[in-house]
């Protein structure tokens, strides 16, 4: 059975969808959304502080990756039952992906010289 996540999206890379800029170099689009689905996934279940109340029970409750590989999540409020949502940009998302893979590089690199 093929996993969700090899499929292909269908967007040619370095095309305009809307507003959003597909990021980064071409033919990177499955590794962007991969990208995108795990930045995702890390935030299920993480607590960050209320807007309302200001306690540190919110917790993300859902998160989905949006047009353009930026990401939406939903939050929770354990104590006060506070509903609100963040939003990533596709922009803000291709610094996150250019961030980690300048560190995925560097180790790799580092991994090499010691072998």
């Amino acid at each position: 059975m093929a996993s969700r996540r090899s499929r292909g999206r269908g967007v040619t890379p370095g095309t305009v969808r809307g507003t959003d800029k597909n990021w980064l170099s071409d033919g990177m689009d499955e590794r962007r959304q991969n990208h995108a689905e795990d930045f995702c996934k890390s935030a299920l279940g993480q607590c960050t502080t209320c807007k309302v109340c200001g306690s540190k029970q919110a917790r993300c409750v859902d998160a989905r990756v949006t047009d353009g590989n930026g990401a939406t999540s939903s939050w929770r409020c354990d104590a006060c039952g506070q509903q609100f949502i963040r939003n990533i940009s596709p922009e803000k998302m291709a610094q996150y992906y250019q961030e980690d893979l300048h560190v995925m590089l560097t180790a790799r690199k580092a991994q090499e010289a010691n072998a």
